[in-house]
C-alpha cells in the first residue's frame, strides 16, 4: 500500500490560556494601571498645589502693592509740609474725620491678632484755584468766597477736599451745586454730612491747589466668602481688596534723636510719637483658598510676605 494511503495530515494541537495565566496577566495589568493612576493623581495634586501657591504669591504681591503705595503717599498736603498748618473746617458729628490728627498711626493687635494701619493725606489735583467768582483782578478778602477752579473737573457736591498753598490749608466739604460746569466751589457753613463748622482760615490765590483728602485704614476681617481678608477703608467706606489674607503685622521706624533717620522699629504700642515715624515694616500672611489634598483635611498652605517702606513726604 502506498504510504500516501496509510498516513493522513498531522493535526496540530491547539491550546488557550489557563486560568492561572489569565489571573497573572490581569494582576500585572491592574498593577500597571494602578501605577499610571497614581502617577496621574500625584501630577494632578502637584499641579493644584503649584496653582494655589501661585495664587498666594499673586495675592501677597497685590496686597503689599496696595499698602506700600498708600504709605508712600501718606502725609502729602500739597506744598504745605506740615499738617499742623492745615485747618479742619468740618463739623464734628456723623461723618467727621480728623484727617490731620496723625499722618500715620495704628493699633497693635496683640498675640495672635492682626494690627491695623491708618494713613492720612491728600492725592491728585482736580483743579487749580483761580480767581473767585471769575472776573476780579484780585482775590476777594472774604474767606467765605467761592473758590474758582478749572473746568471741566470731576468735583461733586458733598466731596471732602483740601485747599492749600505753601503757607496753610483748609479741609472742607463742597456745598451747593456741582462745580463741574461753572467751576464754583462753595463751602458754606452748615448743611451736609458732616458739613462745615467754619470758613477758611485764609484766602487763596493762584498758587493754591485743590486736592482730594483721604484717611485710609487697613484691617483684617472676614470677607465675602467667610474667610479672613484684607480690607481698605477710604474715608469710612470699606472695601475688601484681597481675600485669604489672615494676618497683618506692622512695625514703625521711629527717629529718636531728631536726625530724620530711623533708630528703631517698634509696634504701635511702643511708638513714643507717631510724628517721628519715617518708615514702616509690613508683614502679611496669606493662605491658599482651598485645602490641599496632600495635607490634612481643612489645612491650608500659608506664606509670609514682608517689605519696608519709607514715608516719602517725611524723608524728602
Amino acid at each position: 500500500m502506498s504510504p500516501w494511503m496509510t498516513s493522513g495530515p498531522k493535526l496540530l494541537s491547539q491550546r488557550g490560556f489557563s486560568i492561572v495565566e489569565l489571573m497573572v496577566a490581569i494582576t500585572i495589568g491592574l498593577i500597571l494601571s494602578a501605577g499610571v493612576i497614581q502617577i496621574f493623581s500625584n501630577s494632578k495634586n502637584t499641579y493644584r498645589i503649584e496653582e494655589q501657591l501661585s495664587r498666594v504669591q499673586e495675592s501677597g504681591r497685590m496686597a503689599l502693592n496696595f499698602i506700600t503705595n498708600d504709605v508712600r503717599m501718606a502725609g502729602f498736603w500739597g506744598c504745605q509740609p506740615s499738617p499742623s498748618n492745615i485747618q479742619n473746617d468740618l463739623a464734628a458729628g456723623a461723618g467727621y474725620i480728623d484727617f490731620t490728627a496723625a499722618t500715620i498711626s495704628g493699633t497693635e493687635g496683640g498675640a495672635g491678632a492682626p494690627d491695623t494701619l491708618t494713613l492720612s493725606g491728600a492725592e491728585g489735583t482736580p483743579g487749580l484755584v483761580l480767581q473767585p467768582n471769575g472776573g476780579g483782578a484780585t482775590y476777594s478778602t472774604s474767606v467765605a468766597a467761592d473758590l474758582q477752579v478749572n473746568v471741566p473737573n470731576n468735583l461733586q457736591s458733598g466731596q471732602i477736599l483740601l485747599v492749600s498753598d505753601c503757607t496753610g490749608g483748609d479741609i472742607f466739604q463742597i456745598t451747593g451745586a456741582n462745580p463741574s460746569a461753572a467751576g464754583d466751589v462753595a463751602h458754606a457753613v452748615g448743611g451736609g454730612t458732616p458739613g462745615n463748622a467754619s470758613q477758611f482760615s485764609k484766602t487763596y490765590q493762584s498758587d493754591g491747589s485743590i486736592y482730594y483728602v483721604n484717611q485710609i485704614k487697613y484691617t483684617i476681617k472676614a470677607g465675602s466668602d467667610g474667610q479672613l481678608a484684607l480690607w481698605r477703608s477710604d474715608n469710612g467706606t470699606d472695601q475688601e481688596i484681597v481675600d485669604d489674607v489672615t494676618d497683618l503685622q506692622i512695625l514703625y521706624g521711629e527717629d529718636m534723636n531728631g536726625d530724620r533717620s530711623v533708630d528703631r522699629y517698634v509696634n504701635a504700642s511702643n511708638v513714643s510719637n507717631f510724628d517721628n515715624v519715617y518708615s514702616v515694616q509690613i508683614q502679611l500672611t496669606v493662605q491658599t483658598a482651598k485645602a490641599s489634598t496632600s495635607l490634612t483635611a481643612g489645612n491650608r498652605i500659608t506664606r509670609n510676605f514682608s517689605t519696608t517702606v519709607a514715608i516719602r513726604n517725611r524723608v524728602l
